[in-house]
């Protein structure tokens, strides 16, 4: 069943997430992810988070310096998407140097049209605020930000 899952979502980052769409300026809609993943930078846990912020999940989520990324997926598709923002929220707030971020497959985020966030399986995304910074920093200077509704 893991190995599914994984591949699942592993499909859905190569033919979605990295691949250019116009509502990016034909960048992809994360412009850094294939090179994350060719270079094995995420870190893929299949783990079932629905029972929110336990010791075991905070432990999961601390950096890894081998990783750039830690992506932990729930197989348990029937988790509530308000229960998962409410998580997101939580981690924010008691990790300050992280970002946690993450995707449903009921997400009703979209930029232009597009739903960046409705994935195969509830998700989390962990990144460091300083390697988000950069990123965003390097895309400053294109039109990938054009569409975003955010000031």
């Amino acid at each position: 069943m893991e190995e599914l899952i994984l591949k699942e979502m592993k499909d859905h980052l190569i033919n979605f997430v990295e691949k250019p769409h116009p509502a990016f300026a034909n960048l992809p809609p994360c412009p850094f992810a294939k090179k994350a993943r060719l270079q094995n930078k995420i870190k893929f846990i299949v783990f079932d988070f629905t029972n929110g912020l336990t010791e075991e999940l905070n432990k999961l989520i601390q950096p890894d310096p081998n990783y750039d990324i830690i992506w932990l997926i729930n197989p348990n598709k029937a988790m509530p998407i308000e229960v998962l923002y409410k998580l997101i929220d939580d981690i924010n707030a008691l990790h300050p140097t992280l970002e946690a971020f993450g995707g449903h497959p009921k997400d009703p985020f979209e930029i232009a049209g597009v739903k960046t966030r409705q994935e195969p399986y509830p998700n989390l995304l962990f990144q460091s605020k300083e390697t988000l910074e950069k990123a965003r920093w390097k895309l400053r200077h294109t039109k990938y930000y054009d569409n975003f509704n955010t000031p």
